[in-house]
Protein backbone atom coordinates (compact mmCIF):
# COMPACT_ATOMS: atom_id res chain seq x y z
CA UNK A 1 0.00 0.00 0.00
CA UNK A 2 2.91 2.35 0.66
CA UNK A 3 4.03 1.85 -2.92
CA UNK A 4 0.63 3.04 -4.16
CA UNK A 5 0.72 6.05 -1.81
CA UNK A 6 4.16 6.99 -3.17
CA UNK A 7 2.88 6.64 -6.74
CA UNK A 8 0.19 9.24 -6.12
CA UNK A 9 2.32 11.62 -4.07
CA UNK A 10 5.11 11.51 -6.68
CA UNK A 11 2.72 13.25 -9.09
CA UNK A 12 1.89 16.02 -6.62
CA UNK A 13 2.79 19.50 -7.80
CA UNK A 14 1.89 22.05 -5.17
CA UNK A 15 0.53 25.48 -6.01
CA UNK A 16 3.29 27.79 -7.20
CA UNK A 17 1.45 31.03 -6.55
CA UNK A 18 0.99 30.70 -2.79
CA UNK A 19 2.76 29.51 0.31
CA UNK A 20 1.13 26.36 1.66
CA UNK A 21 0.92 26.15 5.44
CA UNK A 22 2.77 23.12 6.83
CA UNK A 23 -0.38 21.86 8.56
CA UNK A 24 -2.27 21.69 5.26
CA UNK A 25 -3.37 18.31 3.96
CA UNK A 26 -5.85 16.68 1.59
CA UNK A 27 -7.34 13.20 1.82
CA UNK A 28 -8.61 11.66 -1.41
CA UNK A 29 -10.45 8.37 -1.88
CA UNK A 30 -9.42 6.67 -5.12
CA UNK A 31 -11.28 3.75 -6.71
CA UNK A 32 -9.39 1.69 -9.29
CA UNK A 33 -10.37 -1.08 -11.70
CA UNK A 34 -9.04 -4.63 -11.46
CA UNK A 35 -6.18 -3.67 -13.78
CA UNK A 36 -5.25 -0.62 -11.70
CA UNK A 37 -6.80 2.18 -13.76
CA UNK A 38 -8.18 5.07 -11.71
CA UNK A 39 -11.96 5.02 -12.14
CA UNK A 40 -13.10 7.67 -9.69
CA UNK A 41 -11.93 9.88 -6.88
CA UNK A 42 -13.46 11.97 -4.12
CA UNK A 43 -11.89 14.62 -1.93
CA UNK A 44 -12.84 13.40 1.55
CA UNK A 45 -11.17 16.02 3.70
CA UNK A 46 -8.92 19.04 3.33
CA UNK A 47 -7.36 21.52 5.69
CA UNK A 48 -5.52 24.70 4.89
CA UNK A 49 -5.05 25.80 1.32
CA UNK A 50 -7.83 25.07 -1.21
CA UNK A 51 -5.09 25.17 -3.86
CA UNK A 52 -3.33 22.29 -2.06
CA UNK A 53 -6.52 20.23 -2.17
CA UNK A 54 -6.94 20.97 -5.88
CA UNK A 55 -3.33 19.94 -6.50
CA UNK A 56 -3.97 16.65 -4.70
CA UNK A 57 -6.90 15.88 -6.99
CA UNK A 58 -4.75 16.75 -10.03
CA UNK A 59 -2.08 14.32 -8.76
CA UNK A 60 -4.65 11.52 -8.65
CA UNK A 61 -5.81 12.29 -12.18
CA UNK A 62 -2.23 12.52 -13.45
CA UNK A 63 -1.36 9.14 -11.94
CA UNK A 64 -4.02 7.37 -13.98
CA UNK A 65 -2.99 3.86 -12.93
CA UNK A 66 -1.63 2.24 -9.77
CA UNK A 67 1.23 -0.26 -9.85
CA UNK A 68 0.23 -3.91 -9.87
CA UNK A 69 1.61 -6.49 -7.48
CA UNK A 70 3.96 -9.22 -8.70
CA UNK A 71 0.98 -11.48 -9.45
CA UNK A 72 -0.61 -8.84 -11.71
CA UNK A 73 -3.37 -7.79 -9.32
CA UNK A 74 -4.01 -4.55 -7.48
CA UNK A 75 -3.52 -4.68 -3.70
CA UNK A 76 -6.93 -3.07 -3.20
CA UNK A 77 -9.68 -1.47 -5.29
CA UNK A 78 -10.10 1.50 -2.92
CA UNK A 79 -7.26 3.65 -1.63
CA UNK A 80 -7.31 6.52 0.84
CA UNK A 81 -4.41 8.79 -0.08
CA UNK A 82 -3.18 11.62 2.14
CA UNK A 83 -1.23 14.50 0.62
CA UNK A 84 0.88 16.73 2.89
CA UNK A 85 3.32 19.52 2.05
Amino acid sequence: MERVQRTFTANMVGPSNEVVAPESYAVVEVVVSEDGVVQSHELLEAKGSPAWAAAAVRAVLKTGRVPLQADGTVPSRIFIVTFRP
